[in-house]
């Protein structure tokens, strides 16, 4: 089971002697809301799945996008679902996601788009927790953007 609602501030459960991460403050409720992530996500012992970095490649494995890094995003997450599935997951079962975004301009218009998806796949607020890194380039330079994902099923 995974459980993304256990947000908190540590400075408040420090001051409060709880260094468990087990409370949740409304400091960390009113971040989770703003940034769609978690700060952490509680997993009991199960099957981990690790999924390899998603770029915005079609099934046919033509480029989708190219200079396009809404319709890139869309595309990868696409791709995650369809990788999700395919070993009986959903975005559920998400507990981690790392993007790999390549260039700082692309930020805006990224998050936008994914805080318009992340929107979509959890409903109820309760986002995994998330990374972006901002990096030169990836592999081709069609290619804007990668997330990794790690699930528990």
């Amino acid at each position: 089971m995974v459980d993304h609602t256990v947000g908190f501030d540590f400075e408040d459960n420090r001051r409060h002697g709880d260094d468990s991460g087990r409370q949740d403050h409304g400091k960390s409720q009113q971040r989770r809301a703003a940034t769609r992530y978690s700060q952490l996500a509680r997993v009991k012992p199960q099957e981990m799945l690790y999924l390899a970095g998603q770029v915005a490649v079609d099934a046919g494995g033509n480029m989708v996008g190219v200079g396009d890094v809404v319709a890139q995003v869309r595309q990868v997450y696409e791709n995650i679902g369809n990788v999700l599935e395919s070993a009986g997951a959903t975005f559920r079962n998400v507990i981690q996601f790392t993007t790999y975004l390549s260039g700082r301009d692309l930020i805006k218009p990224f998050m936008a788009e994914r805080n318009t998806i992340v929107d979509e796949l959890y409903p109820d607020g309760d986002f995994p927790p998330s990374t972006l890194l901002i990096i030169d380039s990836l592999m081709d330079e069609e290619m804007l953007l990668e997330v990794t994902t790690v699930a528990a099923i």
